[in-house]
């Protein structure tokens, strides 16, 4: 392989460090292991299956927008005293710009839950969680052109370069910790943290290089606020800090109080069958970001019922344009739950 000319060291390096941050959902409660491995497990039911599908900034970038999709399946095996163990495993599949620049995901993941209390009472709960996975990273060679193709003023894709690599591999091991509060009302709270690409895994496309993946850390959050027998105020929170880039997602901070989702249950007595909506708010802080413009407003709606659930967002960046998120899910009812 014949030396790498600057200006190919010079788009690997930027490419390297531009793409070094994992892809993000805005209905993110919808993609409970990618959000934090504690979350295995955690649902009423025997088996969960879970989906979603993002196309980021497509009115502007056309067939070059940013796509992410997630594919996830978990379960969970009863203890004494309601106690569990929670697996699962989930794919992610990132596709990115002209240079179709892709990541593809594979993993695991294992949690313990333990209650405090009797759980058929108002009771909390904790839980530990842990993942690994394999991940691939490529950059479309075709969509690239070579100093070698140029000849005489003009382009030869027939022309095979010869330099650059431009696939590379990498493991990925993470953790999460998770509280919950469930009450005898509607009333629920839940806190979680997570670490993403603890063992800082090396993307560099250069063959001596190295640039360390940074670890995500994720806070998050939700509070369930019943108003009657019937409504409900969600509030929601992530935090997502990863190397220079910070993002926050909520949906209710002061100065934006439309930013609750509300709940309607079609009855009193279930939990599970309901359509809510509401807003989120994303604050978006990098080094060539200006923080007032990149303040985000996703509409989102969700209807669940009981073991089938969908949801949809809708944001504009005053940018790059519009971009729209599909989430869908399915629960296999086991032996303990309530059919509805």
């Amino acid at each position: 392989m014949e030396k790498l000319t600057p200006l190919v060291l010079l788009f690997l390096f930027i490419g390297s460090n531009a793409f070094g941050q994992d892809p993000s959902f805005s209905q993110y409660d919808s993609a409970p292991l990618h959000l934090n491995p504690s979350l295995a497990g955690a649902f009423n039911g025997a088996h969960r299956i879970s989906a979603n599908y993002r196309n980021q900034w497509f009115q502007t970038l056309g067939n070059d927008s940013y796509r992410s999709g997630m594919l996830s399946y978990d379960s969970k095996i009863e203890l004494k005293n309601s106690n569990q163990f929670g697996f699962g495993f989930h794919t992610l599949i990132d596709r990115a710009g002209s240079i179709n620049f892709g990541t593809n995901e594979y993993n695991l993941s294992g949690s313990y839950k333990h209650i405090l209390g009797n759980s058929k009472e108002a009771h909390h709960a904790l839980a530990i969680g842990f993942s690994f996975g394999l991940a691939k990273r490529r950059i479309d060679e075709d969509a690239l052109r070579w100093p070698v193709q140029n000849s005489n003023g003009g382009f030869i894709p027939t022309i095979a370069p010869e330099e650059g690599v431009l696939k590379i591999n990498y493991s990925n091991i993470s953790s999460g910790i998770l509280w919950n509060y469930i009450s005898n009302t509607r009333f629920s709270i839940q806190i979680g943290l997570a670490a993403f690409h603890l063992n800082k895994p090396n993307i560099s496309f250069l063959v001596e290089g190295e640039t360390n993946l940074d670890p995500r850390y994720v806070v998050h959050g939700n509070v369930e606020l019943p108003l009657s027998k019937n409504i409900s105020f969600i509030n929601t929170l992530m935090y997502n800090y990863q190397g220079s880039l910070k993002l926050v997602s909520a949906n209710n901070l002061n100065l934006f109080t439309t930013g609750l989702f509300c709940r309607r249950y079609f009855n009193e007595t279930t939990r599970t069958k309901y359509i809510q909506a509401g807003l989120y708010l994303r604050h978006l802080y990098g080094p060539s970001f200006d923080p007032i413009k990149a303040v985000l407003y996703d509409a989102v709606v969700n209807l669940n019922l009981a073991q089938i659930s969908i949801g949809f967002s809708y944001d504009r960046h005053p940018n790059f344009g519009s971009s729209f998120e599909i989430s869908a899910g399915y629960i296999f009812a086991g032996k303990n739950r309530v059919q509805e």
